[in-house]
């Protein structure tokens, strides 16, 4: 039988014996998925916790894996053309603009 060691909001920690459904890669429970688009309007779905998926727009989280290449891309892409489009990002892009630019 699987057990989980969840930290609490309080700073205790829960234990949970039992089978409760997908695990994240790091043991606990998996509470969002990647959501990384992988074609033919599918994404990742990597089961993931809060912890290591890290929202990188409102409700979007990516494995660390699929984070590496977003990260790359706009990295040495420069272009935001193409995520202007996509809603989550435009406030996101918004900030990452207005800050390059001192303002």
């Amino acid at each position: 039988m699987t057990c989980y060691i969840t930290p609490m909001k309080s700073g205790g920690r829960m234990f949970i014996c039992g089978n409760l459904g997908p695990q994240c890669i790091c043991g606990d429970l998996a509470d969002v998925l990647c959501d990384y688009p992988v074609g033919n309007e599918k994404t990742c779905d990597a089961s993931l916790c809060s912890r290591c998926a890290p929202e990188i727009a409102p409700n979007i989280n990516y494995c660390a894996g699929h984070l590496q290449m977003w990260q790359a891309y706009r990295e040495t892409s420069g272009d935001t053309k193409v995520l202007e489009n996509v809603v989550p990002f435009k406030q996101s892009l918004a900030g990452i603009t207005a800050a390059a630019k001192g303002e």
